[in-house]
């Protein structure tokens, strides 16, 4: 099916791509000759209007010119001097002057342009008006028309605008020879030509119009076909999968006979029309010992048929297969190895649809045996006649039912035991059924029974459930031989046999296997849930068993025996192979216990598992090794937790926090080794105590109430205590507790995470004093700069006042004005820098950057030290930042100025977008100092302030200075802790 409806795929897509293309050419081809037509219609109107040009002008010449009144658009012609009364004055006084053909023509070409646009020109190589002179284009008609040519016309741009360009050339002819005889010109000469050129936009309009219905009738075209191909299409794959399916049912049912026919008991064979083996089933084979590969295309009479009967077997089928109708015959056939056969032949005639013969299948039955039954029969009847009384004897107390009866079904004799297998009340009314009418066998198909054995006339074997007419249930299993005479049946005898009680101990027997079955099955779940096959090996053999949970185990399916022993051997990794072979050995030479823990790699997905394996060894009745019977388990999940347990209990033994586990009594029953560092309690000492030994009396006995009322209830708390260690030191702790529940949610256990912030406590508490320092030193410099800068400029001013109060003279008064007005202005400076040194103003209103280089270029000014400054801060960062930056910088310039005796100094601030820090680097070339000394001196030169500050921004703070070799200072802030 595939291969045809690709071929019709490919057949429907050539047609479709072919359809595309004969569409779009005839599209092309319709565009193209529209687009044409438009220059073959412009030509035509060219055409016309020469054709009424020179209409006109035949009727001007023929009147030898036409006289109108002369006027500003039409003056004298000046270029028809030469002919007499060119102008002439009417009685009335008018002026007329005459106009020729070309002068009449070019005012109507000038009316035509002013109109429709159609431009119009007379010329000619030798013109006697200038303005009639041909242009390029022009020209090069002229030229060929001199060749003989008579038009010319192409398309062309004038003015942007597309033109169809038409010329014609005149030819001289009587009337024109009063004007132009002066020139040279004779009759038929190419006096020249008037070209007319013709816009080719309304055509070109009417074309893009008609494209356009071209192109939507070809589009609605193309769907239609489209559509019908599409339906084609999918009839054409539609009938094909029909046949496909026909063909498979066809496939299947031949595959189906194929198989009946190789799994038949009984010989068929199939020939062909010259009586060639064609087919041979394994029963044929049996009965004639010739193999199918043996026979196959040969002639029966090659093979099976004796020497002496092939004419006379030759002699009749060629005339039952001219007659063409199914015949039975019994012939004499011989085996491979030579034994003689009696066979009865079913001969059938297999045609085609026209009738004709085309196959012939033949069912071959040895009845070699059964002549002889015959033959015994008869002889037995012979001797029973003999022995008759101890026969009947026999007959009428077998257990087995034995009856006898015509084809017609009438009993003619049946022993009682037939009538206790039908039900029957007794041997009389047994005698009386008709066996082909009897409905209880009718319905276990007894009676069917009966018509085969008398058709095929062979013995017939049944095993029916039967219900007795009275209700009895009755599993019987009877035997029919047909009793010839002269080749026709004209008695059946029948064997019945009642296995009720084989058949109800064959029924517990499955019932018992089901159970065994499902108790299997049981075992397998149970295998499956807990990871658990089993498996044998068989010493003796080699051989290996496997569970299907041992199977999934190492991710195998059952194989062959050779291919799983080799990847159950390969499944371990090789660093356990010789563990387990070591481990093997032992168990089958020492009877040392199988016990194994071990990694394979399982074939299914490859990836590493941990399994478990026991075995014990069995032996035979000899006590030699017979076989190993194990389990194994996958213990992977276990592994993996126990691995995740090793690695938690290793981050609890190994965490920089003290970590308390308690039961919900608060009964201590584990502590990490920090526990033991940070209180000097060891694990022993405080397992099974309550966490109250550490308590130093500090903390108050509502917050302990508070922790257990949120701890029982399920919720994590979170605080500090002040606790106390073995030795009696005091130490601080801040400390998460949190419930751990079961699965049921019932709170089983308490988890205490403590850290030691002692340390953290006791730098609070200096900084805390640092600052408190600080502001006091802030405000002692504050009232220095009140009382040394301020109050002598104050005193001064106060001078001045007394001055002016004392002086008369105006002169004076006016020196000691501007000399109290400037002290002013100098003091009113002053507390203006003071204000500044406590929160400059400026940096609110210039920024952090333009702040620091006023402050800087004023100290520069002094000449005392030179400052060098650079920074890339060019935008705006939190308030609180840029003031401690500022007041660290002017700490540090304080410092070198005050004890450096520096005369350089370096300093630069700037911003790295890529980590965005902002890093401060400040140097200068004073005497230094040692580090160590001034930082454990509580004053430490405003140091301790400046790391302070530093760390309130999570920032790094270094420096490094020795003796004249200045200080160096590297501080980082980042910028991301910041809202900038």
């Amino acid at each position: 099916m595939n291969k045809e409806a690709a071929f019709i795929k490919k057949t429907f897509l050539i047609f479709l791509i072919g359809f595309i293309f004969l569409s779009l050419g005839s599209l092309v081809w319709n565009i193209i000759n529209e687009k044409q037509s438009v220059k073959e219609y412009a030509t035509i109107e060219a055409q016309a209007s020469f054709n009424k040009d020179i209409l006109y002008r035949q009727w001007n010449a023929m009147h030898g010119g036409v006289y109108v009144p002369i006027t500003d658009k039409t003056p004298s012609n000046p270029y028809l001097t030469f002919v007499p009364e060119k102008d002439i004055t009417t009685v009335s006084g008018k002026k007329l002057t005459l106009i020729n053909p070309a002068y009449m023509t070019r005012q109507v070409y000038e009316i035509a342009k002013s109109q429709n646009g159609m431009i119009g020109h007379i010329t000619s190589l030798n013109p006697i008006r200038p303005e009639n002179k041909a242009d390029e284009w022009e020209t090069i008609a002229l030229q060929r028309f001199e060749k003989g040519e008579n038009n010319f016309n192409s398309i062309e741009k004038i003015n942007g605008a597309t033109y169809l360009r038409f010329m014609n050339s005149m030819k001289v002819e009587e009337s024109c020879m009063k004007c132009h005889s002066h020139q040279g010109y004779k009759l038929g000469d190419n006096r020249g030509g008037i070209s007319v050129a013709v816009s080719l936009e309304k055509y070109q309009h009417i074309t893009s119009s008609k494209i356009k219905a071209l192109i939507i009738t070809h589009l609605i075209f193309f769907l239609i076909i489209l559509i019908f191909f599409v339906f084609v299409y999918r009839r054409f794959i539609k009938e094909i999968k029909k046949q496909s399916e026909l063909q498979s049912k066809i496939a299947e049912n031949e595959s189906f006979l194929t198989h009946q026919f190789n799994k038949m008991p009984i010989a068929y064979i199939l020939w062909d029309t010259d009586w060639r083996v064609q087919k041979w089933n394994p029963a044929a084979e049996k009965l004639f010992g010739y193999t199918e590969k043996e026979v196959l295309g040969k002639n029966a009479f090659e093979v099976i048929v004796p020497e002496q009967a092939k004419n006379g077997i030759k002699e009749t089928l060629k005339k039952k297969q001219s007659e063409g109708t199914d015949f039975k015959n019994i012939n004499e056939n011989h085996t491979k190895k030579g034994e003689i056969l009696q066979c009865v032949w079913y001969n059938s005639f297999l045609k085609n649809d026209q009738g004709a013969i085309s196959q012939i299948i033949s069912m071959v039955e040895d009845i070699t045996e059964r002549k002889q039954s015959e033959q015994n029969l008869i002889a037995a009847k012979e001797r029973a006649e003999e022995s008759e009384t101890k026969v009947r004897s026999m007959f009428q107390n077998a257990l087995t039912g034995f009856v006898y009866f015509t084809p017609e079904g009438k009993i003619i004799e049946a022993n009682p035991a037939v009538a206790h297998i039908m039900g029957s009340p007794s041997l009389d009314a047994t005698l009386s059924i008709n066996l082909l009418t009897f409905e209880p066998l009718i319905k276990i198909g007894f009676t069917d029974s009966i018509k085969q054995c008398i058709k095929g006339k062979s013995v017939v074997t049944e095993q029916k459930v039967y219900t007795t007419k009275w209700g009895k249930t009755v599993f019987l299993k009877y035997f029919l031989v047909p009793i010839f005479k002269e080749d026709e049946v004209i008695g059946i005898w029948a064997n019945l046999n009642d296995l009720t009680d084989l058949w109800e101990t064959q029924n517990s027997l499955k019932n018992a296997i089901e159970h065994s079955e499902r108790i299997k099955k049981r075992l397998q779940d149970a295998q499956a849930l807990a990871k658990v096959g089993n498996w044998e090996i068989d010493l003796k053999t080699g051989t290996i068993w496997e569970s299907d949970e041992a199977l999934r185990i190492y991710g195998l399916e059952a194989t062959d025996q050779t291919l799983l022993l080799k990847k159950i051997q390969e499944a371990p990794l090789p660093e356990y192979r010789y563990v387990m072979d070591e481990s093997l050995t032992l168990l089958v030479t020492e009877s040392t216990p199988y016990n194994v823990e071990f990694q394979i790699k399982r074939q299914s997905d490859g990836l590493n598992y941990y399994v478990h394996s026991k075995a014990e060894l069995e032996k035979d009745e000899n006590g030699q090794p017979s076989k190993v019977i194990g389990v194994i388990q996958d213990i992977t999940d276990r592994k993996l937790i126990e691995n995740e347990l090793r690695v938690l209990s290793s981050a609890i033994e190994q965490n920089p926090a003290s970590i308390v586990i308690t039961n919900p009594e608060g009964i201590i029953e584990y502590v990490n080794p920090k526990f033991t560092e940070v209180t000097g309690y060891t694990f022993n000492e405080v397992k099974g105590e309550n966490p109250n030994i550490l308590k130093s009396g500090l903390t108050p006995a509502t917050d302990y109430a508070e922790l257990w009322k949120t701890i029982k209830a399920g919720y994590s708390w979170n605080g500090e205590f002040c606790n106390k260690k073995k030795n009696g030191e005091f130490y601080w702790e801040s400390a998460t507790l949190s419930p751990v529940y079961d699965s049921l949610g019932t709170i089983i256990h308490f988890v205490a995470v403590k850290e030691n912030i002692t340390e953290k406590k006791e730098m609070e508490r200096k900084l805390y004093t640092a600052l408190i320092e600080g502001e006091e030193r802030e405000r002692n410099r504050f009232s220095k700069e009140l009382h040394d800068g301020l109050g002598p400029l104050l005193s001064t001013i106060k001078l001045y006042f007394q001055w002016l109060a004392e002086t008369e003279a105006s002169d004076k008064k006016q020196m000691i004005i501007d000399k109290g007005t400037n002290n002013i202005d100098e003091a009113i400076q002053t507390l203006r820098e003071i204000s500044n040194n406590l929160s400059p103003r400026s940096l609110s209103i210039f920024g952090l950057t333009n702040t620091l280089i006023s402050f800087i270029d004023g100290i520069n000014q002094i000449q005392r030290v030179n400052i060098q400054f650079k920074s890339n801060l060019k935008k705006g960062f939190n308030t609180s930042l840029e003031i401690s930056l500022y007041r660290i910088i002017l700490e540090l310039i304080n410092n070198s100025l005050k004890h450096s005796k520096a005369n350089e100094i370096l300093i630069q601030l700037m911003f790295d977008e890529t980590t965005r820090r902002i890093n401060l680097d400040y140097a200068d070339d004073g005497i230094g100092f040692n580090v160590k000394e001034v930082q454990q001196n509580e004053k430490g030169n405003g140091l301790p302030n400046i790391q302070n500050r530093v760390l309130s921004f999570n920032g790094y703070f270094g420096i490094t200075s020795h003796k004249n070799r200045g200080m160096q200072v590297k501080i980082e802030i980042p910028i991301k802790h910041q809202n900038s």
